[in-house]
């Protein structure tokens, strides 16, 4: 049996085994698609240069691995007895919240104004600023900045 390829096993049982070839070295899954929790956060607008997070927020508010829409509950008395009515806003209502906690005097002066820029540069109706948060999962978002506060 030859020791490189595992024999019978092995997904490359009838290929011409080459230690030195890329394709034949198994990957568990595509760092590209799974980054690394501590990857950096990157926001790119049509316009302007893209933004490459310094720090990743300490805190982030209504996004886990996707965003976390909010549920509404109404409580309505009939007849009968009480009934709970629940609504699930969208995924396009959820607004996130990005923080970060000063340690001392740890403020990112220029990454402010870089995000005060994206804020102030207006949009044509239609476009977005392009959210990649890549240590939370794989996926960009189309989002719009509501606020930015120093």
């Amino acid at each position: 049996m030859d020791e490189g390829s595992g024999g019978l096993a092995s997904p490359y049982v009838c290929d011409v085994w080459d230690d030195m070839q890329p394709w034949h070295r198994a990957v568990d899954r595509d760092a590209r698609l799974f980054p690394e929790r501590g990857g950096g956060r990157i926001m790119r607008h049509p316009y302007l240069d893209a933004i490459i997070y310094p720090q990743v927020p300490d805190r982030t508010y209504n996004h886990g691995r996707a965003p976390v829409p909010a549920v509404r509950s109404f409580l309505t008395r009939t007849l009968g007895g009480t009934v709970v009515t629940k609504f699930l806003d969208g995924i396009s209502d959820v607004v996130v919240e990005e923080a970060w906690l000063a340690d001392g005097a740890s403020t990112y002066t220029d990454f402010y104004w870089s995000l005060h820029r994206y804020w102030t540069t207006p949009l044509p109706p239609g476009m977005w600023v392009a959210w990649q948060p890549r240590d939370l999962t794989h996926r960009s978002y189309w989002v719009e900045i509501l606020e930015v506060v120093l």
